[in-house]
């Protein structure tokens, strides 16, 4: 069942996290270890968050096993490409020349822009 987690839709996985047919960190594990399968030939991850991710799963299923109140996709994990501004992380543009672009400019990015951060 692992690697089917990471072909399934958020939808799918989202259904069978709030039903607890699955925990978060199990997606979370499946999806990380596809990840560091794929990783050396095709070069996704500008800035990987493996670390974060797994605690956000951590978290997710303490809210799961507490009765909290869960939005559409809790504990689905995401890729967010280094376009957007995302809080203090480097918005990069997937370009070298950008890589020190963030934190404070990301910041102002972020506030400067119509989507809340």
């Amino acid at each position: 069942m692992t690697d089917e987690l990471c072909f399934i839709s958020a939808v799918e996985s989202a259904r069978r996290i709030a039903t607890r047919e699955v925990s978060p960190i199990a997606v979370v594990d499946a999806v990380l270890a596809r990840a560091a399968a794929v990783e050396p030939a095709l070069n996704l991850f500008a800035m990987p968050l493996f670390d974060a991710a797994r605690d956000a799963a951590c978290a997710a299923e303490k809210a799961i096993t507490a009765g909290e109140s869960l939005g559409p996709l809790h504990g689905v994990p995401i890729t967010i490409k280094d376009n957007v501004a995302v809080g203090v992380l480097r918005l990069a543009n997937g370009s070298a020349a950008f890589l020190d672009f963030g934190s404070s400019s990301a910041r102002r990015t972020c506030q400067n822009s119509p989507i809340r951060c």
